[in-house]
């Protein structure tokens, strides 16, 4: 197995596992609630990895990128 397949393994298998975590998600909170739920864990999870100051700063890239990404979707609607 070459270098490039290992890595496509890799990420297929990460993917896979995103959408099991996804599907979780939706099977305790719903689908309304399982975005919520997995913000919360994502943001419980790098809490536990890194001090809060290296969470809360994720946190606001992701909330910058989501409001990018409103802005732009507004402006194509």
């Amino acid at each position: 197995m070459t270098d490039q397949e290992r890595e496509f393994a890799r990420q297929a298998a990460y993917l896979a596992n995103v959408h099991l975590l996804a599907d979780r998600a939706e099977d305790i909170a719903g689908i309304n609630g399982a975005s919520t739920l997995l913000f919360n864990a994502a943001l419980a999870s790098l809490n536990r990895m890194h001090d809060i100051g290296h969470a809360m700063t994720i946190a606001r890239i992701w909330a910058e990128s989501l409001e990018a990404q409103q802005a732009t979707r507004e402006g194509t609607h």
